[in-house]
């Protein structure tokens, strides 16, 4: 809305047309008595200071609604949302995971052929001592190759 102001200085009297801003529209509408606020809007910032502190409150009870889920109750909702193909994944980090998971469990079990007392070897069947040995052999001859010979 254009509205008509005549000025003074030195271009005297004649009146000059001014565009009206918000500001101006909203200034006029509050000289005229309208409500300041739109309880309407979708905007908060324009919601009347009642609407503002009611959505406050609602906000707060909200979150003292909220209860803390333990790490159990994570797991099983995360297993459902994987189970049903509601997660996107990242391939790449999940074979970088399970990669070191295995060897993790691979040098656990490192571990523990070579902590084996001579009791649990009394007690073992022949075939896993062969397989032990087997490793055990195959991780020497990994050594020596490293070091650059026959290991002699």
């Amino acid at each position: 809305m254009a509205s008509r102001s005549f000025g003074v200085g030195s271009y005297g009297n004649a009146p000059s047309i001014v565009k009206e801003s918000e500001f101006d529209a909203q200034v006029r509408a509050r000289l005229n008595g309208e409500s300041a606020f739109d309880d309407s809007s979708p905007l908060f910032e324009k919601w009347s200071p009642e609407k503002q502190r009611a959505a406050f409150e609602g906000m707060r009870r909200a979150d003292a609604n909220l209860t803390a889920i333990n790490e159990e109750q994570f797991e099983s909702a995360y297993n459902v949302a994987r189970a049903n193909n509601l997660l996107e994944l990242d391939k790449a980090e999940i074979v970088k995971q399970q990669q070191a998971d295995s060897n993790r469990r691979s040098k656990a079990e490192r571990a523990r052929i070579v902590n084996l007392s001579e009791e649990e070897l009394e007690t073992m069947p022949l075939e896993e001592i062969r397989r032990l040995d087997a490793i055990e052999y195959q991780k020497q001859m990994q050594q020596a190759g490293e070091r650059g010979g026959l290991g002699l």
